[in-house]
């Protein structure tokens, strides 16, 4: 049995990340993901998950060769907002990186990768430990000791990905009128 409390002040919205669904075994992983911002409701604009047949034809599009994908997936995607026609073509809306195209890092590159990872590795351990803290203070005393019922309270509320967007969004980083029509914010595919 699990209880918990209902808090109604204020939080960072929730950001999460969903993928392909129903992957099937035994057939290649495809790197499509799309951060659900639940901010202004653009996590509503676009389904929660595709499925892995709709992932493949995103896949196919990117490669520029849709003979034999079914029309019916491809309009369903152009109506989610995946993907345009124009001239009887089908194009992604969103970033595809294909890893062969990338190129190694130079030295610097490589330095300046380094650096900004363990930055962002001591602010992500300096909020957890934060929560962690806010945590304790309030858990029962018969939790205190319990290290599972701490970390479980901790995972549901480190609110990394939301925490972020919020300081984006105050420091002017990113913005998102209440009348924004765009839908494919966070969406990726990987190639």
């Amino acid at each position: 049995m699990l209880g918990m409390e209902e808090y109604n002040g204020e939080r960072p919205n929730f950001v999460g990340c969903h993928g392909c669904m129903d992957e099937p075994e035994n057939l290649d992983y495809i790197e499509f993901g799309q951060f659900k911002f639940n901010y202004k409701g653009i996590a509503n604009k676009t389904p929660s998950h595709l499925k892995y047949e709709q992932a493949k034809v995103l896949v196919a599009v990117a490669k520029q060769d849709t003979n034999g994908i079914s029309q019916f997936i491809l309009e369903n995607l152009v109506d989610y907002g995946y993907l345009i026609k124009t001239d009887g073509k089908y194009e992604l809306t969103f970033r595809v990186t294909f890893k062969d195209k990338i190129g190694e890092m130079t030295t610097e590159q490589a330095e300046r990768h380094e650096r900004l990872y363990k930055e962002a590795c001591q602010v992500a351990s300096e909020h957890y430990q934060f929560c962690r803290e806010l945590i304790y203070l309030e858990i029962p005393d018969f939790f205190k000791d319990n290290q599972y019922q701490i970390d479980y309270a901790c995972s549901n509320s480190f609110n990394l990905r939301g925490a972020v967007l919020e300081e984006a969004l105050e420091k002017g980083y990113i913005s998102y009128a209440d009348n924004d029509e765009r839908k494919m914010l966070g969406a990726y595919l990987i190639i």
